[in-house]
This record gives structure tokens, sequence and C-alpha cells, in this order.
């Protein structure tokens, strides 16, 4: 057995909590799924207030960042509404399209399919703009973005410093100043049409939350759609290999085959 599958057996029998030790200082692991569910229901010793306030240094306020309560299930709700079940469907015959697309045009004049840069990069960027509304200032600096300021906010273990704190709170207040200028010219020229999750929101503004500010409504916007930009670009590349985008190929091509830039 592969000893990657066999270590977390041993820790789920014989150390179901781990305390690691340097340079990982106070972070416990815990093995065994009965006592994970356990300790998350321990709501007053177990928060979400490490990463609020990094949501909070990023972009303001958001869902991710919250505990249970008026604020919490007014964002929830909010986000309910304008991120449907029936939207899947609809996107992910997009995506499909957009997929064969890329790879077509990325294959066109080369043996070789970069998976990162020739494909998921560009189909994220499809992606968040489709859906979301939230179009590339230019060069795939929106996905820069999320990145730096999703792997500051969810990688619990890494030790704080200016080094990480500093470029990703600078990269959540481009991304924040991005979304809210867009979503005031939209407001301007009242440009709400569209199935998108903005056009959705300003909608939403002028009916039921007019209370909600142009920031306000881009901090809810980039909560939304982060859930759906993977910032490891490792774990995109082991989901697009299960996927079987590197077995597709155009009649009287070479086979694509990976090339990680990463």
């Amino acid at each position: 057995m592969n000893p990657l599958q066999l270590a977390p057996r041993l820790l789920s029998r014989y150390r179901p909590t781990l305390i690691l030790p340097h340079p990982f200082p106070g972070l416990t692991l815990i093995h065994r799924m009965a006592l994970a569910r356990e300790l998350l229901q321990r709501h007053e010793e177990f928060s979400v207030e490490h990463q609020g306030l990094r949501i909070a240094a990023c972009f303001g306020p958001g869902m991710l960042g919250l505990q249970d309560g008026p604020e919490y299930r007014a964002h929830l709700q909010l986000g309910r509404e304008v991120v449907q079940r029936s939207d899947c469907q609809r996107l992910g015959s997009f995506l499909d399209r957009e997929a064969n697309a890329i790879i077509d045009q990325a294959t066109a004049h080369k043996a070789t399919l970069n998976l990162v840069g020739d494909y998921l990069d560009p189909l994220c960027l499809r992606y968040l703009e489709h859906y979301f509304g939230i179009p590339d200032p230019g060069h795939g600096v929106l996905l820069r973005w999320y990145r730096m300021t999703s792997h500051y906010i969810f990688n619990v273990y890494i030790t704080n410093g200016p080094s990480i704190e500093l470029p990703a709170q600078r990269a959540g207040n481009r991304l924040l100043s991005h979304v809210t200028e867009i979503i005031r010219r939209r407001s301007e020229s009242n440009n709400l049409e569209g199935e998108d999750v903005m056009s959705r929101l300003l909608r939403l503004r002028q009916t039921k939350y007019p209370e909600l500010t142009h920031a306000e409504l881009a901090q809810r916007l980039i909560t939304l759609s982060s859930g759906g930009v993977d910032p490891r670009s490792g774990q995109r590349v082991r989901a697009a290999l299960a996927q079987g985008v590197i077995g597709r190929r155009q009649s009287g091509r070479r086979q694509s085959r990976p090339h990680r830039d990463r």
C-alpha cells in the first residue's frame, strides 16, 4: 500500500489526535470522523474567527468568516437567491463547449497542451465572466488575485508574516476595487439584464436590498465566486486528468500531453 494511503489509517487507529510540532505550533490534526463531528458542534470553542479576520483584511466581511447568526443568515439567504440549482445544467453545457474550444485552439499549432496555462486558467476565466459577470482585467491577473487571497485565508497552517499577509491583502483590495467598479458602471448604465450572478444581485438590490452599497455587493459576489476558483494548480491538473481532457485530440493530430508549469 502507498505510504500516503497507509498513514491516515495508522493515525486514525493509534493517534486520533496529533499535535504538530514546529513549524506548525498549536495545530492539531483530527483523524476520526466521529471526533471531528463532535468538535465541530462546540461552537463556543471552535469558530471561523481566525479566517474571518483574514477575509476582512482582504475585502471586508464575508459569509465564510461569520459565525451562525442573523448576519450570516442574511448573507446565506442572498446567496441562495442568486445562485440557483437550475444553473448547473446550463453552466455545465457552457463549460463543455468552452473546454473543447480551448483545447482546439491550444493544440491547433502545437503538439503539447499545457494543462494549466493553456487549458485550466483560460477555462476558469471564462467561467468567472460568464457565470459571475467578473471579467479579467488582462493577462490572467484576476486568477492571481483569487489565488493569493484564497491561499492566505484558508491555509490556516501558514505562519503569518509580512511576506504572506501584505501581498494577499493588496490582492484582495484590488479584487474588491475591480468588482466594485464593474458594479458601479453597470448600475449607472442600468445594465441589469442577463442571468449571470452579478445581474441577479443588481436586480435584487433594486427590489429587495436597496441598502446594499456597490462595495457590499462586490464583497458578496467575491465570496460566492471564490468557491469555484481552486488556487492550487496541482489539484486542478489532477481534476482535469480525472475528466479525461488529456485524451481528447483532433483527427490527424498528435495526442496532447500534460506539461506542468507550476
